[in-house]
Formats: C-alpha cells, structure tokens, sequence
C-alpha cells in the first residue's frame, strides 16, 4: 500500500514505498492540512493512506501566485500612494479647523483604514507562502493602522 510519511521534525514531505512526490510543500501549508485531517502534530511522524483528501489534491503552483501578489501589492501600494497625494492636493489651501480641514482628515482616515486592510491582506498572502515580503506588509499595515487609531483618539478628545 502505497503512503506518504510525515516527519514533523524534518519539516517536509517524503515518499514511500515507491509513491511519486517530487512536489515539498510549505511547512505552513502542510501542517495546516494535517491539523484539518485531525492529525495532532507533536508525534514523531504519522501515515496517510493513499485514500486521503491531502493525495488527492492538485499541486499549488506558488511561483505564479507569488509573481501575481507582487503585482498586486506594487499597484495596490501606487494607487494608495497616489489617493493619498490626490487628497493633500485637493485640500491643500484649507485652514486649520476649517470645514475642508476635516473634510481632508476625514479622507485621510477612511485612506489610511484601506491601506491598514490592504496591507494585513498581503501580509497575509504571503505569510501563507512563507516569503518575507510578509514581514514588510506587516509594518507597513501596523504603521497605518496605529497612525489612524492615533488620528481617531485625537480627534475624540
């Protein structure tokens, strides 16, 4: 019978008895599939049959979801940046206190709480595929969001 044996200590996939798997999937990825197979990591290694949904699935190609999230993020990050410029700029000759002064804080805020989202969502992405890039996203999305929770504490008090 044909399985697949998981060593939770070396961290990858390796075929048995003769199986094919030629595909090492991201240690993320694999533990997350064991956990939804009811297999509790901590074991030294488990067995699963060739009947498993995890033999069954298709491969994930992660070069071309890798290539695509970095497009993604460049013009999500542009078009952020260029919202952002576009707001300064429509409200550049306001007055302090003035009607369009809070109108443009306004805008401001709803921007930077697109961006906070935005930038956890590739954060996440490419947490999922166990890039780097994900650690950028990360700070980029806790500088936005604690510039806007310090914009709104501000503007409570």
């Amino acid at each position: 019978m044909a399985c697949i044996t998981f060593s939770y200590e070396e961290h990858y996939f390796y075929a048995a008895e003769g199986t094919n798997n030629n595909d090492h999937h991201h240690v993320i990825m694999q533990e997350s599939v064991l956990y939804c197979l009811g297999v509790i990591p901590g074991r030294a290694s488990y067995r699963i049959t060739a009947s498993s949904p995890m033999l069954r699935a298709k491969p994930v190609y992660t070069a071309i979801l890798s290539t695509s999230l970095g497009v993604l993020g460049i013009l999500g990050t542009a078009v952020l940046v260029i919202l952002a410029v576009r707001v300064i700029w429509l409200y550049r000759g306001s007055r302090q206190w003035s009607f369009r002064w809070h109108w443009r804080n306004w805008r401001m805020l709803q921007l930077s709480a697109i961006a906070c989202c935005f930038f956890l969502a590739m954060a996440a992405s490419y947490g999922v595929l166990g890039e780097i890039l994900a650690w950028v996203y990360l700070l980029a999305a806790l500088k936005t969001g604690t510039w806007w929770i310090r914009c709104v504490i501000n503007r409570r008090a």
